[in-house]
């Protein structure tokens, strides 16, 4: 990182005792380091965590707002080893960037920029600076025990090769690299304290020369995987196979019992229809009954009408016997009785002809009924039958069931082993080189 040109003091850190905004883009480990320097400083200051630079500027009108993050090179370096590509990375990167740029623009002369790693591995190298900006003096054996104290995290393991693909990143992308020198130029740090370190380089070939060892152990394991693969496939193909019959025969089972349950549906509602019938026809039945007795009693009342007519001609004949005085006036009554007599033979032989007409429809209805019972027991045996044949369709389903059950119980079996479990990645491989 280029050195930058400091800007006035500010002589309000003149004054003991002030609290320091400090905005912390990196770890937890910075911010620490730099508070520890501030208590070591003459006049101590105290450092307070803000959210973001604009909170820190509104917070303290007229002291430096100090910001820490990481060097944009290694910041990149830390995505890839995250698993970012690198295109997004940038992308990321120069956003970041960009808007860290903006913000920074607006109050240059009041925000300090600090690099992390610097703070933590060679702070001592900061104290000038940070002594002209701040106007405060750190002591050397006081940098040196904050050096000390700020030991240096652990790296992650491909941290070296990621940098040096950040640094072809910066190199290519001419916006990014543009971002890039600005933050570097206005940010204090110590030289070279960001270089990659060839230890880590050795570590790091070291490791990937021990992954290579263990992929061609790997790889002479792979004729046994492979035999172990194609019996079970052979033996795969087999099970799969009396599975997909299995399937087919309880497919046409379905089907068998699917048109079995709507035939019996269908009788189903044939009994329904017949019992309505059954009671239709002891409706008509009691009606029948109730018509008999209807008969029946108008016929008595009519014998007892007649009987009561030839009473009264009795009477009448008596009565013209004993007074002829009457004769005109009982024949009179005798004619009208006789023309009322007429009348009663009349209507009792109507109703002669409407009881036959009446025991020929009952016999009709009868006839009628007893067709319908035998049709209720054709029906009720029909649907015995098909009852039988459903049973036995629902028990060559269970023994079906019963068989792919087995069959993919067995399949399992071969899923779960560890041999079929050790062989994915073969096959994974052997589907690729397929395609």
């Amino acid at each position: 990182m280029s050195k930058q040109t400091n800007p006035p003091k500010s002589s309000a850190s003149q004054q003991s005792g002030l609290e320091i905004q400090v905005v912390v883009s990196g770890s937890e480990r910075g911010f620490e380091a730099l508070k520890k320097l501030f208590e070591q400083a003459e006049p101590p200051l105290t450092g307070v965590r803000a959210a973001s630079i604009p909170a820190g500027l509104e917070a303290s009108t007229d002291l430096p707002v100090v910001v820490i993050g990481k060097a944009p090179a290694l910041a990149l370096a830390e995505m890839l080893t995250e698993g970012v590509l690198p295109s997004e990375a940038a992308r990321r990167s120069n956003d970041a960037l960009t808007q860290l740029l903006g913000t920074v623009r607006k109050a240059r002369s009041r925000i300090l920029l600090l690099d992390e790693a610097s703070l933590l591995r060679a702070p001592a190298a900061l104290v000038e600076r940070l002594e002209q900006r701040l106007n405060i003096r750190v002591s050397e054996d006081h940098a040196l025990t904050g050096a000390k104290t700020g030991a240096k995290p652990e790296p992650h393991a491909d941290l070296a090769l990621c940098q040096i693909v950040a640094q072809h990143i910066l190199k290519d992308d001419t916006d990014l690299r543009s971002v890039s020198d600005q933050i570097d130029a206005m940010t204090i740090a110590a030289d070279d304290v960001s270089s990659i370190d060839l230890a880590d380089l050795d570590q790091n070939f070291q490791a990937r020369l021990k992954q290579g060892e263990e992929h061609r152990d790997l790889s002479k394991e792979k004729g046994f995987l492979s035999q172990n693969i194609a019996e079970m496939q052979e033996t795969i193909s087999t099970l799969e196979a009396a599975a997909e019959k299995a399937l087919k025969e309880r497919e046409k089972a379905h089907a068998r019992i699917d048109a079995a349950e709507a035939e019996a549906a269908r009788l189903k509602a044939d009994l329904a229809e017949s019992e309505m019938m059954s009671a239709e026809c002891v409706q008509l039945h009691e009606n029948i009954a109730q018509l008999r007795d209807q008969v029946e009693q108008d016929a008595l009342e009519s014998d007892l009408q007649c009987k009561r007519l030839v009473t009264a001609e009795k009477q009448a004949v008596m009565a013209a016997r004993q007074s002829q005085d009457r004769e005109a006036t009982l024949g009179a009554v005798v004619l009208r009785m006789g023309q009322a007599r007429d009348a009663q033979v009349s209507a009792n032989s109507q109703l002669r002809e409407n009881n036959k007409k009446l025991h020929l429809r009952t016999k009709s209805l009868e006839d009628e009924c007893a067709e319908q019972a035998e049709k209720l027991k054709t029906t009720q045996a029909r649907h015995i039958e098909q009852a039988a044949r459903i049973s036995a369709d629902k028990e060559a389903l269970d023994q079906l069931q019963k068989a792919l059950d087995d069959t993919r119980s067995e399949l399992d079996h071969i899923y779960r082993s560890k041999s079929w479990k050790a062989a994915t990645a073969i096959r994974n491989v052997r589907h690729g080189f397929k395609k």
